[in-house]
């Protein structure tokens, strides 16, 4: 999955994951192995263990070892038949002397009693799995007679070994065969799971070469997880490529708003160099250097401010403030203003105190550029209305005006940093005032919606939430 050419095959995560499958499977099925293993011994010691008791019920009978010689017989008989390597029988008399046996080539050190079948009382048997000197397991059981007398009978377990080793083998082979497919399976699904991310991938690396127009197929067989990954990378795209281009509008717009004041500026101090003499109009020229100097770092201290408000550099002082009163002083500061312009303005707060943690600075500055908006683009006779209002989830401060009203192209992009509609064009101001209202709104976790029609005005309105509870 990696896109460097250096990149070791085993790094891809497909390898990795199918790796870690074939490891998981391999330890389940180590664990299950063993278990069937220990079952399946346990199942060959029992039917082992059946036979012995079947064998010790018929010598273990009085009347047939009355007979030595033709117990002798019989277990030589029986030895030689079943294979003297394969099964074992002997009597002992009560003081461990013994008694007879069948041959004895393959089980030399079972010629004496071992003490624990001494000193067993009569009528109890003892059981034992033990080791032959060529190597295999044999399972013995004793038992004492009424009479004393202890009847011993070993089996060879060569069959049960054998048995035991044909499961390990061909358990083995089936299990090899299946985490090897396993992994190769799990390889191949990991890979069409994470053909998604290879996707993203790829239009990472366009993206990071500048193309931004290429999104991320959504395919719904890649998963849901892939699915909404690519979602949000085509998402994130969007953004970029609405950044980018705001980006080129923001730079064109600061061109075109910076050239005119530096070009004034270059004005006045050419006009200052070039009449020395004349002190009334050299003071002019510099005072004009100074409003324009001063509009420009206005401009730029605004733009610091909104990009600030929007890192969430900003930190907002919060207090307990009474809406009502705050938007009561705000409006109060522009009524003067209203008054100049030939309006008719009025404020509408809420019944009874509207109380809400807010920083009061930041949102009445907001509200100055709404009111001032109002105002600049109202024509004498016109009104304007700050209303306040509270719902059971919201507050809502609203400036509505009769003014021009904004066309319906320009709506969607009067909150864009040095956005101007035509109609305002004419007006004085640098486009930022929307932008850090709607900034400052946003950093209480608020919105501005705004409603116009030409010709017969607009409505902004805040939305604040109320806190929880």
């Amino acid at each position: 999955m990696s896109s460097k050419p250096g990149a070791r095959w085993y790094h891809a995560v497909t390898v990795r994951l199918a790796f870690w499958h074939a490891c998981v499977l391999l330890v389940l099925s180590a664990v299950l192995g063993i278990a069937l293993e220990l079952g399946l011994g346990r199942q060959l010691r029992l039917r082992a263990d059946d036979s012995i008791n079947t064998e010790l019920a018929e010598f273990g009978d009085l009347d047939f070892l009355a007979e030595p010689a033709l117990a002798q017989t019989d277990f030589e008989r029986e030895a030689q038949a079943r294979g003297t390597h394969r099964v074992w029988f002997a009597v002992w008399d009560a003081t461990g002397t013994l008694l007879f046996s069948s041959p004895l080539q393959a089980w030399p050190t079972w010629t004496r009693l071992p003490a624990s079948a001494q000193a067993l009382p009569p009528r109890h048997e003892l059981w034992e799995t033990q080791a032959r000197p060529d190597g295999l397991r044999a399972r013995l059981a004793y038992s004492r007679l009424d009479d004393g007398r202890v009847v011993g009978i070993g089996h060879a377990l060569t069959e049960d070994t054998e048995t035991i080793h044909r499961f390990r083998l061909v358990f083995a082979l089936a299990i090899g065969t299946m985490v090897v497919c396993a992994g190769v399976l799990a390889w191949l699904v990991a890979r069409r799971a994470l053909a998604g991310v290879a996707r993203v991938t790829a239009a990472a690396s366009r993206a990071a070469c500048g193309e931004l127009t290429q999104r991320v197929p959504l395919h719904g067989e890649a998963g849901r997880e892939i699915a909404e990954l690519a979602r949000a990378f085509n998402d994130m795209l969007d953004r970029i490529e609405r950044l980018v281009a705001e980006l080129g509008d923001v730079t064109n717009n600061i061109a075109h708003d910076l050239r005119s004041p530096l070009s004034r500026l270059r004005s006045a101090a050419e006009t200052a160099l070039t009449c020395p003499d004349d002190a009334a109009q050299r003071e002019e020229m510099l005072a004009m250097v100074i409003e324009e100097s001063d509009r420009l770092v206005g401009m730029i201290n605004t733009m610091l401010e909104i990009a600030r408000t929007d890192a969430g550099v900003a930190q907002l002082q919060r207090q307990p403030l009474d809406l009502n009163a705050m938007c009561a002083e705000a409006f109060s500061l522009f009524e003067p203003l209203f008054e100049d312009r030939g309006l008719t303005a009025a404020c509408h707060p809420a019944p009874g105190p509207v109380m809400l943690p807010v920083d009061g600075q930041r949102l009445q500055r907001a509200l100055a550029n709404l009111l001032d908006n109002a105002a600049k683009y109202t024509p004498s006779g016109g009104r304007v209305d700050l209303t306040i209002t509270q719902t059971t989830t919201a507050v809502e401060i609203t400036v509505a005006d009769t003014g021009c009203g904004i066309n319906p192209t320009d709506l969607p992009r009067v909150f864009d940093r040095f956005y101007r509609g035509d109609s305002s064009r004419r007006s004085p101001g640098s486009g930022l005032g929307l932008t850090l209202a709607r900034s400052y709104v946003a950093a209480h976790g608020g919105m501005i919606q705004v409603r116009s029609t030409p010709g017969l005005g607009s409505a902004f309105t805040i939305h604040l939430p109320l806190p929880p509870g």
